[in-house]
C-alpha cells in the first residue's frame, strides 16, 4: 500500500474542508433591498420635482395668456364693445351664420371676462323664447367647453381637486363655496359640476377653475348640460326681469 493511500495515524487530526460562505459572496439581502428602495425613492423625488416644475411652468403660461387676453380686451375696447345691441346687429346681419358667430363671440367673451348672460340674452332677442333659449343653452355649453379645452391645454390639471383663488374681497363667499365643491369633484364630478353651474352659471372664473381642477371632459360636459338648464329656461321666459336684475341694460 502506497503512502498516499495510507490511513492517517490515530493521533493525527484531519482539518475541516472550507467552503465559500454564500453570505459573503455579495452584499446581504437586506442591504440590497435598502439600496433598491433608496434608488426608487430618488427616482420618485426626481419625478415629483419634474412634475412640480412642469405645473409651475403651465401656471405661469396660463396666467400670462389669460392676463394678455384680458389686457388686450380692455386696452383695445373689445371688452366694452360687447353689448346687447352690438351683438344683436352682428348676429342678425350674419344670416344663417349668426349662430356660429354668437358661439365664437361667447367663447371669446368668456376668455376676456365678459358675463355669459349677455350672450344668452342676445340669443333670445334674436331667435325668440324657444329658439333663443335652445341656442343660448347649446351655444353656452359649447362656449364653456371650448374654454375648458383651451385652458386645459395650457394649464393642465393644476389644482388636482384644490380650490383656485378668486378675485376681489366681494367674492369670498364664492371662493368658499367653490373650494368646498372642488373637494368633492374627484368622487362626484358630474354632480359637482352641475351644482356649480346651477349657482355660478357660465362665470369666466368658474370656467378657468373647472379646466384646471382635474375633472375630465365628459363629466364636465354632462354636468354643464344639467346645470345650465334652469338658468337658460329662466332667460327664455323672463329675459326682461333678468336683464334688469343683472344690470346688463
Amino acid at each position: 500500500m502506497s503512502p498516499e493511500e495510507a490511513e492517517p495515524e490515530a493521533g493525527s487530526t484531519r482539518l475541516p474542508e472550507l467552503t465559500p460562505d454564500a453570505s459573503l459572496a455579495g452584499p446581504p439581502r437586506a442591504a440590497q433591498q435598502a439600496g433598491a428602495e433608496l434608488e426608487r425613492s430618488e427616482e420618485e423625488s426626481v419625478a415629483c420635482l419634474r412634475t412640480r416644475n412642469e405645473k409651475l411652468l403651465r401656471l405661469v403660461l396660463l396666467l400670462l395668456g389669460l392676463g394678455a387676453l384680458v389686457a388686450v380686451g380692455r386696452l383695445t375696447g373689445l371688452t366694452a364693445s360687447f353689448s346687447i345691441e352690438g351683438l344683436r346687429k352682428l348676429v342678425q346681419g350674419a344670416g344663417p351664420w349668426g349662430v356660429l358667430i354668437l358661439i365664437g363671440a361667447f367663447t371669446l367673451g368668456l376668455l376676456i371676462q365678459v358675463p355669459g348672460m349677455l350672450f344668452a340674452a342676445v340669443a333670445v332677442i334674436c331667435y325668440g323664447s324657444l329658439g333663443g333659449g335652445l341656442t343660448a343653452y347649446l351655444g353656452g355649453t359649447t362656449a364653456v367647453c371650448l374654454v375648458f379645452v383651451l385652458v386645459r391645454l395650457v394649464g393642465g390639471d393644476l389644482l388636482g381637486g384644490g380650490a383656485p383663488p378668486s378675485e376681489g374681497d366681494d367674492q369670498r363667499w364664492a371662493k368658499r363655496t367653490l373650494a368646498r365643491a372642488l373637494e368633492q369633484i374627484d368622487e362626484h364630478p358630474i354632480r359637482t359640476v352641475a351644482l356649480l353651474r346651477l349657482v355660478f352659471w357660465t362665470s369666466p372664473w368658474l370656467n378657468y377653475a373647472l379646466a384646471v381642477s382635474g375633472v375630465r371632459f365628459v363629466p364636465h360636459l354632462i354636468g354643464t348640460l344639467i346645470g345650465l338648464i334652469p338658468i337658460k329656461v329662466a332667460v327664455a321666459l323672463f329675459l326682461d326681469r333678468i336683464l334688469a336684475w343683472t344690470g346688463l341694460v
